[in-house]
């Protein structure tokens, strides 16, 4: 250790040297600016020189635990004996016998050479007598190396002073704290290593001349303690080292990964120690990983958590990255992962480091188990977007399988990104916990979307292609397969586990490197294809042959795929049911069934015989009707093993359409000669059209001709007649048996009249004259005369009307399709019928009528016929008709008997008549009432529903005792019988005209009440008029609506149109189908569509039964009218919406709205609650539609009495058309910037109500709206800030921009909600565009949004002013500093945002934080200031922000009250302040005195300062760069003890008073501090100014000057000031044998003569000189003059004022002695040495042309340089050396003096130069001796010595003590570990 006085030690700077620097700090203090020297009292003694050296004291710091020191203690305790005199004995003894246990050991302050050690423990076995033990001498502690082996080793650590220990009851107690002094900090850090690393260590403790006071015994004294303890050591933690936590939290600006650890290591070993900041490297695998720093460490006994944090560096070699991806995949999979973490170095809180304690920690190295502390599962699922299936017998167990739309979604419990490049799986498909199939797929390129969300989340999605491999099914998982398909096959949706691994390459920002494997097991899924019902289309049918056992079809089938599978399965066989009945199979051959539509052609093998269904289906498709199949799966639909079970399970509808298109073209009639005449048979021949590709032959018919119902004809014949595929055949002739019954023929030929448009009045007379009646229905003609018949052809007629016929024909065939037989059941109406002249051989036929005899009598017919007052037995009957046929005569009749009315030979009832008058060809024309008795209530009835429900009905009138009048006579006794054809109601098909209908309210019977207007036609003859009408009504598919009934009094007139009126409700219904048929109802009423109803009789009133009877049988078809197209809904309000701009969706956001208003009407007043919309909704702006909103089906609810519906929506694509984007971005645009936008809303809805009948649903409402829109109103052109912070820079390389995260406050007015994902705003500060904010996550809501934003700060121009002022603002300022805000092209990243952006700007305020950055300011003023006008400042800087600030140049004027007195520039290497921590600049030297030191006095005294600073920092550690901020700070308060030590200077500067006392005071306090580093000169730097002072001013001070004066300034006292200026009287005028030791003197001391002397002079040179400054003209030279100063331990600006004073001094002389050793011309013996013109020694040994040295001018002032400034000195003003001569042998350096002569500036006004002789050793010439071959390898090793082999050179001579050497002349370099080599100037 070093006895210089510990306040010269220097320990500043970081750099540690290589081998011992025992003794560089003192040294390095006395070359450096701190001019203190020690002061000892007159009574003092110096400390010895030839002690060992003594270190740095470390009371200030903390270190390692020494338990086992306690047990030196225990050892004391000393048991009392019986008997005095041998007392001394036994307490020997009993010193030998104790034990010591030690419970607890904490250092404090640990230092270099000293730390505070406190114990606690006990000590037994001590004797029953109590005692106390003194220690009056240190114990001595020894490390006992390799104890209890045979190489054992006694190693001395140091010593320690115990207080008393009092042992009572066999015990005694430790509790002390001492200083424990380490006398070996080499041998202490060796010791610290085995501590650390081994299970236990054993010291010996040793003491002597103990002292031990037993209960009253004399005082036992000169005892020794000797006590071996053997003790726990800390072992490396013993493998109790536990991970806790691991992060990754994010990237190092630095490259690479930010880590935080915490680990948990428990120390078994009884100390505590405070570590400080320890720094680990960690690494795995032999892979370093990076360099971790854990502050503020404190191990103590037990668990301990460390947390390191650092840098996980980037990777580049390929096998490094193998076994980071081995390192990463572990931890992903929680599996654990041997990390090494091996010890660097420790360094205490004041910046200091504790060499053992650092050989300890370098020993340590930790296996650290990396495991996750919880599961990650970093796949979090995996999403099949779609799956390529292959199946083929062969593979049924391992089928093919890929896929392109595969996506896993990550999830990363760290904060850096990464991408995925590459990718491979091995996974199984699990099912109820079953491995049903297993993929590989080979590593192939994927893409990733994997984003950082915070420090401790990153997550995102990899898109993953599977090419094609097989999924291998388990031999014993083949059941468990087949059911997975199964459930494929039938359920829309199949989940499943998805188990396995992956492998990946991915990049981080370490690297890229494969994670194998990503184990995995996730729930998956995959859409099923739902059975397939609802999505099998037939869409058509050929046959194309035949087999005995079946028909062969051909099938159009399409397949919709609903799945996620594309499925390819080989042949698939399915059979086809219809109801329970198999019809057949059909065939998909080599089935490929891709998602979505499929076109198949299957083949079918259909048994048409089987089954009867089998028959009728084969009907109905002949038919063209449609026929449900069922198609199923059974056991032989596949030869694929795994997909049976899902094929067999297939159950699926499909309609087998009907044949479209007629078989038979036409039909031919030829009459036979013979029809009619003994049979009535004709030929017919039907031409067949043949739609199917297999040809068919019919070998039977059965078949019926019909015309309009009535039959004409029927075929029953076998025949052969062959179809050919795809023709039109002609059958053969077959046998037609005519129906030649009159009536039949001549109602067909009248109905052919009447389709051909020919006159029917002939052939109705012929008809009525012949007696016959058509069999349908005719318009009835007035007969004409008979002269019309003349001329009338007919025949001609004939043909005429059959030219017409078109027939129906039923058929019945057996028919051969290929092989199979089978029955053909067809039907098909309106075939053409030819026929030709064998027609006319029916006629006479048709006209034998016209030969009968004209009945005489008359014909009554009945025209109009009113039902009134009904009762049970009677009603009256207003009649009015005619008699006709009666003849060309006239008549009358009379009816005595009235005429009794018969219908179905049964009596009605008689009504009287009165007599009727005829007119010849005329009749009679009757109108009458009459009373009508009811004969027969039943049969009254059942005509009355004849004549309700028929279109006609017949009358039988019979009239007994009839008179017939003519000529004048009346013919009594004549019967009449007469059929009355009347026109029924015909069931009122088509009578009942609903005009309109209402539904005015809820119906208090339930249901919603009905009226209704209608008109009512009555195509009967017979009317009625009753009290009312009741009828039940119906939907057309029988729906029962509700009862209605007419109001008031109807009459229903015959052959007119009645007005009647209605009233009843309709019903609730509750069956779907019921509900279903009211909601097409009012569906279509909205569309202008009318709804048919039934109308079903319910009675009448009053209650007469054959009329109610009758009534009851009415059933009206009518429909409810519509009242045109209808507006229903009348607006739309939109309370609120969401719009969200997910990635890629600029045109498509997804909407939501929780509250959208549709107003509606309807004309009727009944409530309406609509519950339910499915609506697609078309926006236009400015009459441009542009997006569609498709909403689907969402609920609703209804204000039911203001009509108000309130539906939302959540998450549904507002797709813009395309081609209207424009559109869509004015729209935004007006939205975000107005105050409201206007926008049309139109489109269709579908809705379900709930009203009164039930819930209905009512569906295509069709709308057209204007809807206004609330607007953003850009904000109200405001956003506040808030929690604003500087976290630190960001971009490229981390320092493009400032990032500053914040809160902004943006008011949104409107009701409309944004997600737009990342928005950019410039942001401009007095029209400077400053940088950008950045919202990553815009998410408006409507109201007050506080958002989280970035505001990135990198103007355009660094320097910019503006730019600057807003920074200056912002730190010293409290208020707002005003910025605005506005988009611009790149604001958004969808480009349907941008012009809304871009008209968009904002006035905002970012909140100053008036930041106080300097907190003290420190101004040292020395003796120096007197000779430089320059002092020293630091200053402490305190950084409000939340992130390191780097200060790399500050310029800085200071002052009191606005007068400025100093100024500085200065660069700083690395002066990185934490975030929200201080830190102090060091040292700034240079600082000028504008106003010269004794104008700049007030500087001394001032407790404040006030600061004006243009600084250049960045943000972040090598962040973003701010150059030239500027920033005022008054009152900054300063240190006061360093004003108090400036007070104190000031005072001997002011004693001075006059400039060449000042000048004086410099020269002489110059000298004296410089000779006094070369001697044993002990003082004060305040002595030495005293008496400088003194000496200076004593002549021009006055009496200011006195000694006393100057010892009381330097609180000295005057004996003590008198001694001090003796000896510096002496130094200023020595004498010659008081020289100072010289490099030569040291050469004598160590005997070096000739080429070592020489030599050891160069080597002087180039280590104290040469090197140095040629390092500083080196590109990097802050590197090696710091390396220099490492070596050397002494401060960088030390070393600098060390080489400066050495060139001045001695440059040309040492540099002469290098140069002639360059050149190879070495000096001959007894020769002397040149001293000036020598060239420059260069750092490589070579002398650069033309180069001449220089040396400092003579009326230069000393200047100390920069370190980036080399100091100029001139050789043109060189000082005098001269040389005295000496003998050849003499080995001992002559003396000579140089003399300088220096000018220094005293002030601005005036120098004053004074000279003062300064004795100095240099040698005059070098003895001249041999060279031995060790020392001329020596010497000719300058030719070629460079750096690094000079300062191995130094290295290995600093190490002599360790036995390094290069040559056997040790005394070489014994030269340079003397002390005196580096801490003498003068060398």
């Amino acid at each position: 250790m070093s006895n210089w006085p510990h306040g010269h030690a220097r320990h500043s700077s970081p750099i540690q040297g290589y081998g011992s620097t025992t003794s560089l700090p003192g040294h390095a203090a006395s070359m450096g600016g701190d001019y203190e020297t020690a002061t000892y009292a007159p009574t003092e003694k110096a400390p010895d020189q030839t002690k060992p050296a003594q270190g740095v004291p470390f009371y200030k710091r903390r270190g390692f635990i020494i338990c086992q020191i306690v047990t030196a203690i225990i050892g004391i305790i000393m048991l009392f004996l019986m008997l005095w005199p041998i007392v001394r004995a036994i307490a020997q003894h009993v010193l030998n016998v104790s034990h010591m246990n030690i419970e607890s050991s904490v250092i404090e302050s640990p230092e270099n050479g000293t730390f505070t050690l406190k114990m606690g423990g006990y000590v037994t076995n001590t004797g029953i007598i109590p005692a106390v033990i003194h220690w009056t001498e240190p114990v001595r502690v020894s490390w006992m190396r390799d104890y209890g082996q045979d190489n054992e080793t006694e190693v001395a650590l140091g010593n320690m002073m115990l207080d008393d220990l009092v042992a009572k009851n066999k015990r005694a107690t430790i509790n002390q704290t001492t200083q424990f002094n380490i006398v070996d900090e080499e041998a202490f850090g060796l010791f610290t290593q085995d501590m650390i690393t081994k299970p236990q260590f054993t010291w010996r403790l040793a003491s002597d001349n103990l002292k031990v006071n037993a209960a009253k015994f004399p005082q036992a004294k000169g005892l020794r303690f000797r006590k071996d303890v053997t003790i726990k050591g800390i072992n490396s933690f013993n493998g109790n080292v536990l991970l806790k936590d691991f992060s990754l939290p994010g990237v190092d600006p630095a490259g690479g990964l930010k880590f935080s650890t915490t680990t948990q290591m428990t120390n078994e070993s009884p100390f505590t120690v405070d570590l400080g900041t320890v720094v680990f490297d960690l690494e795995y695998e032999g892979v370093n990983l990076g360099r971790g720093t854990a502050k503020n460490v404190v191990i103590k006994p037990g668990d301990n958590d460390v947390t390191l944090t650092g840098r996980m560096i980037p990777q580049s070699s390929g096998s490094d990255l193998v076994k980071i991806g081995k390192l990463f995949t572990a931890y992903l999979n929680g599996e654990g992962s041997p990390v090494h973490a091996r010890g660097v170095s420790t360094m205490q809180s004041d910046g200091s480091r504790i060499s053992w304690l650092s050989d300890g920690i370098t020993a340590l190295t930790l296996e650290v188990p990396l495991k996750a502390p919880n599961t990650i599962n970093a796949i979090k699922s995996i999403t099949i977007g779609y799956l390529n299936l292959t199946f083929t017998p062969e593979s049924a167990w391992s089928p093919q399988s890929s896929t392109d739309e595969l996506q896993a979604k990550m999830t990363l419990p760290f904060g850096f990104p990464m991408e995925i490049s590459q990718i491979s799986n091995s996974f199984s498909i699990v099912q109820n916990g079953v491995n049903v199939g297993s993929l590989e797929s080979p590593l192939s390129t994927a893409s990733s979307d994997i984003r950082v969300v915070s420090s401790s989340l990153t997550e995102g999605s990899v898109d993953i292609t599977l090419a094609p491999s097989a999924l291998r099914v388990p031999s014993n998982a083949h059941n468990q397969f087949g059911e997975f398909n199964k459930g494929l096959t039938q359920s829309r949706q199949a989940t499943f586990q998805l188990v396995g691994s992956a492998k990946t390459v991915a990049t981080l920002p370490i690297g890229t490197i494969t994670l194998d494997p990503i184990k995995f097991n996730v729930t998956s899924t995959l859409d099923g294809l739902q059975g397939l019902n609802g999505y099998t289309h037939i869409n058509g049918v050929d046959m194309t042959g035949g087999t005995s056992d079946y028909l062969e079809l051909s099938i159009d089938v399409n397949i919709y795929n609903p799945s996620s599978l594309n499925l390819q399965a080989g042949d698939l066989t399915l059979q086809l049911y219809s109801g329970n009945s198999l019809l057949g199979t059909a065939l998909m051959p080599d089935l490929h069934l891709s998602r979505g539509n499929n076109s198949i052609r299957a083949s079918s093998q259909f048994r048409a015989n089987d089954t009867p269904e089998g028959t009728a289906t084969l009907t109905r498709f002949l038919a063209s009707q449609d026929s449900v199949l069922t198609i199923r799966g059974y056991d032989g639909s596949t030869r694929v093993e795994s997909l049976l079970p899902a094929f067999k399970s297939m159950n699926v509808e499909a309609t087998l359409p009907g044949l479209q298109g007629k078989l038979l073209d036409t039909a031919k009639l030829t009459v036979l000669p013979t029809t009619g005449h003994g049979n009535n048979i004709a030929h017919t021949q039907v031409t067949l059209n043949n739609p199917f590709t297999s040809g068919f032959t019919i070998t039977s018919v059965e078949s019926k001709v019909q015309y309009r119902g009535i039959q004409m004809g029927t075929i029953r014949q076998d025949t052969t007649f062959a179809a050919a595929g795809k023709q039109a055949t002609t059958s053969p002739n077959l046998d037609l048996d005519l129906n030649l019954d009159p009536a039949t023929m001549f109602t067909v030929l009248r109905l052919l009249a009447g389709e051909a448009g020919l006159p029917t009045e002939q052939l109705d007379g012929i008809v009525a004259l012949g007696g016959y009646q058509y069999t349908q229905p005719v318009a009835k003609r007035s007969l004409t005369p008979r002269g019309p018949y003349s001329g009338f052809d007919l025949p001609s007629f004939v043909d005429q009307a059959f030219a017409v016929l078109k027939a129906d024909i039923g058929l019945n065939s057996r028919i051969t399709i290929g092989e199979y037989r089978t029955t053909m059941n067809y039907a098909q109406t309106g075939v053409p019928i030819k026929t030709d002249e064998t027609l006319h051989l029916i006629l006479p036929i048709l006209a034998q009528p016209l030969v009968q005899k004209i009945v005489d009598g008359s014909v009554m017919g009945i025209d109009s016929l009113i039902i009134m007052d009904p009762q049970e037995t009677s009603f009256v009957t207003a009649l009015k008709g005619s008699i006709t046929s009666a003849g060309p005569f006239d008549a009358t009749i009379s009816f005595p008997d009235g005429l009794s009315v018969y219908w179905n030979n049964q009596q009605l009832g008689k009504m009287a008549m009165p007599d009727v008058q005829l007119v010849a060809d005329v009749g009679a024309t009757l109108d009458l009432k009459a009373a009508f008795a009811v004969s027969n209530g039943g049969q009254l009835a059942a005509f009355t529903k004849t004549l309700i429900q028929d279109d006609n009905f017949e009358w039988e009138i019979k009239g007994e005792n009839l008179t017939v009048t003519a000529m004048g006579i009346s013919v009594p006794g004549i019967s009449m019988s007469k059929k009355v054809s009347l026109k029924g109601m015909g069931g009122l098909k088509g009578a009942v005209t609903i005009n309109t209908f209402d539904l005015p309210a809820d119906d208090p019977a339930g249901g919603i009440t009905l009226t209704l207007d209608t008109s009512l036609v009555n195509p009967s003859q017979v009317g009625m008029q009753v009290n009312s009408l009741l009828f039940k009504s119906y939907t057309k598919s029988g729906t029962y609506l509700g009862p209605v009934a007419s109001v008031p009094t109807t009459n229903m007139l015959p052959l007119s149109t009645s007005q009647i009126k209605f009233a009843g409700r309709m019903v609730p219904q509750t069956s779907s189908e019921a509900l279903a048929d009211l909601s097409k109802i009012f569906t279509d009423f909205i569309h202008d569509i009318s709804s048919p109803v039934v109308v079903q009789g319910d009675g009448a009133e009053p209650n007469v039964s054959w009329l109610s009877e009758g009534v009851k049988t009415i059933r009206i078809d009518s429909v409810l009218p519509s009242r045109g197209p209808m507006n229903i809904i009348k607006g739309i309000t939109i309370n609120q919406m969401t719009m969200d701009f997910p990635a890629g969706s600029a045109y498509a956001p997804m909407s939501s709205s929780s509250d959208t208003a549709a107003s509606f009407d309807l004309p009727f007043g009944f409530a309406l609650n609509i519950v339910q919309l499915e609506q697609n909704i078309v926006a236009s702006y400015q009459n441009n539609k542009f997006a569609t909103l498709a909403l689907g089906t969402i609920p609703a609810t209804t204000d039911v009495a203001n009509k108000i519906i309130h539906l939302s929506f959540q998450n549904i694509p507002f797709a813009v058309n395309s081609g209207a984007e424009g559109t869509f971005q004015s729209f935004l645009a007006e939205t975000t910037t107005k105050n409201s936008v206007t926008f049309g809303l139109s489109g269709t809805a579908n809705s379900q109500a709930e009203t009164a009948v039930g819930r209905l649903s009512i569906s295509g409402i069709a709308f057209d709206v204007q809807s206004v829109l609330t607007g953003i109103n850009a904000f109200g052109g405001t956003a506040a800030i808030s929690d604003v912070k500087i976290t630190g820079s960001g971009g490229n390389g981390g320092n493009e921009y400032v990032s500053s995260p914040l809160k902004t406050t943006l008011n949104n007015p409107s009701n409309l909600s944004l997600k737009a994902g990342s928005i950019t705003l410039p942001t401009f500060y007095q029209g400077v565009q400053l940088g950008e904010s950045v919202v990553p996550t815009f998410d408006l809501v409507p109201g007050s949004n506080t958002l989280a934003a970035e505001f990135r700060y990198h103007p355009a121009n660094a320097n910019d002013t503006v730019a600057q002022s807003f920074l200056q603002t912002y730190l010293e300022q409290g208020g707002a500093v005003p910025i605005t805000i506005h988009g611009d092209a790149k604001s958004a990243s969808f480009d349907s945002l941008v012009p809304a952006l871009q008209q968009t700007s904002l006035s905002s305020g970012v909140p100053g934080i008036a930041a106080k950055m300097v907190t003290h300011v420190n101004v040292y003023i020395t003796a120096g200031s007197l000779i430089t006008n320059e002092v020293e400042v630091d200053f402490d800087v305190a950084n409000p922000l939340d992130t390191d600030l780097q200060l790399v140049h500050v310029q800085s004027d200071s002052g009191i009250n606005g007068e400025t007195y100093a100024h500085f520039t200065w660069d700083f290497p690395n002066f990185v302040i934490p975030a929200h921590s201080s830190g102090n600049s060091g040292k700034v030297s240079h600082v000028k005195l504008v106003k010269g030191v004794l104008a700049s006095l007030p500087l001394a005294s001032s407790p404040t300062l006030d600061l004006r600073i243009a600084q250049t920092g960045r943000i972040g550690v090598n962040g973003y760069e701010i150059p030239w901020l500027q920033l005022v700070q008054n009152a900054v308060p300063v240190n006061p003890t360093t004003m108090a030590k400036n007070i104190e200077m000031s005072k001997f500067i002011a004693l001075l008073q006059h400039p060449s006392a000042v000048s004086r005071f410099k020269s002489t306090y110059e000298q004296c501090r410089l000779r006094s580093r070369t001697s044993n000169f002990n003082v004060t730097d305040g002595e030495l100014m005293s008496v400088c002072a003194y000496l200076a001013g004593r002549e021009v001070a006055g009496s200011a000057a006195t000694r006393e004066a100057c010892a009381k300034l330097g609180c000295i006292t005057l004996k003590s000031f008198e001694r001090v200026e003796d000896a510096v009287r002496a130094m200023v005028n020595p004498k010659p044998q008081e020289r100072a030791l010289s490099i030569l003197s040291l050469a004598e001391k160590y005997q070096l003569q000739g080429t070592e002397l020489e030599v050891a002079q160069g080597v002087a040179f180039a280590l104290k000189f040469t090197i140095p400054q040629a390092l500083k003209d080196d590109r990097s030279p802050e590197r090696w003059i710091a390396e220099e100063a490492r070596i050397h331990d002494i401060e960088v600006e030390e070393l600098f004022t060390m080489i400066e004073r050495m060139e001045n001094n001695h440059g040309d002389q040492i540099r002469s002695i290098v140069d002639r050793y360059q050149t190879n011309a070495r000096p001959s013996r007894g020769k002397s040495s040149p001293t000036k013109g020598v060239p420059h020694h260069t750092l490589n040994a070579r002398v650069p042309a033309g180069f001449t040295p220089k040396r400092k001018a003579v009326e230069q002032s000393p200047t100390k340089p920069t370190p980036n400034k080399r100091v100029k000195t001139s050789s043109q003003q060189a000082p005098s050396i001269t040389t005295a001569p000496s003998s050849q042998h003499d080995t001992s350096p002559v003396p000579s003096s140089v003399s300088v002569s220096t000018t220094t500036s005293g002030n601005e006004n005036e120098d004053i130069a004074s000279q003062t002789a300064i004795a100095l050793d240099l040698p005059a010439k070098s003895p001249s001796v041999d060279v031995s071959s060790e020392e001329e390898i020596v010497v000719d090793s300058l030719d070629s010595m460079n750096w690094e082999t000079l300062s191995h050179l130094r290295q290995k001579a600093i190490k002599k003590q360790q036995g390094a050497s290069i040559n056997r002349n040790k005394r070489f370099m014994t030269v340079f570990l003397d002390r005196g080599f580096w801490s003498r100037e003068s060398d």
